[in-house]
């Protein structure tokens, strides 16, 4: 496989962004809806951060131990609506610029232990290439 060739023939171009201010229940519907995993986090045209169903997942999981009393989905819309998408999302995330190679790509996910890197052109947000977009290339199933 090669892993010299740039991260953009990999990448998923048409990206789903929110705005810092969005609620993460609106967050957590959006991924459901649009069955995906990642969402960069903008201000504007700036990328501020990225929120991943798993963090979503994490809160819902620690609401279920919150109260006993309590039906799970009540806990989880409380905790939802408690908490501020800057308060759960990765502030700052890492990013790659669009000349960087799907090794490069590998090389940070394997490296950093997380699965989405948004692509950027300059400071402009273009794409974002997952881990799962990493082993369909590899598997040959791109």
């Amino acid at each position: 496989m090669k892993t010299h060739i740039p991260v953009t023939h990999i990448m998923t171009s048409q990206v789903l962004t929110v705005e810092k201010n969005t609620s993460l229940s609106e967050v957590e519907s959006i991924m459901k809806r649009k069955h995906i995993r990642h969402l960069p986090v903008v201000n504007g045209l700036d990328v501020v951060g990225i929120i991943s169903l798993t963090d979503l997942q994490r809160l819902s999981y620690t609401a279920s131990f919150a109260d006993d009393e309590r039906e799970d989905s009540d806990d989880e819309v409380a905790i939802l609506n408690l908490l501020s998408l800057d308060q759960v999302m990765v502030s700052k995330p890492f990013t790659i610029q669009k000349t960087a190679t799907v090794g490069d790509a590998a090389d940070i996910l394997i490296k950093m232990d997380f699965h989405a890197l948004p692509v950027l052109d300059g400071t402009e947000l273009i794409g974002i290439v997952t881990s799962t977009d990493l082993l369909k290339y590899f598997t040959g199933k791109f």
